[in-house]
């Protein structure tokens, strides 16, 4: 997937795939998005956490982030979801190739 690296404000990119509840999936980038330049993965868009509700209809937290932490990054998440690429606002990369398998 082509992905615009180039960023004036900080954005989520779904990468089109889901991810299984408790299966692994590995994020290939470029060397350019690390962990350095605020580059994170991301399983699961609901960031609305529900630890204050007196009861729960679903888990408190479903959204699950990670470092990218070299060209290839590992991860899983035990209820699953969309997986995003997260860019910080200023990156200067152009167009990104990431490949999820």
């Amino acid at each position: 997937m082509q992905v615009n690296g180039t960023t004036s404000a900080q954005y989520w990119q779904c990468l089109g795939v889901w991810a299984m509840a408790g299966q692994p999936v590995t994020v290939t980038v470029p060397s350019g998005v690390s962990a350095a330049s605020g580059a994170r993965l991301r399983i699961g868009g609901w960031t609305d956490w529900t630890y204050h509700k007196t009861k729960w209809y679903r888990l408190p937290e479903m959204s699950r982030w990670y470092s990218v932490n070299g060209t290839a990054t590992t991860i899983g998440s035990a209820t699953g979801g969309l997986v995003y690429l997260e860019l910080p606002s200023g990156l200067s990369l152009g167009t990104v190739s990431v490949q999820v398998s």
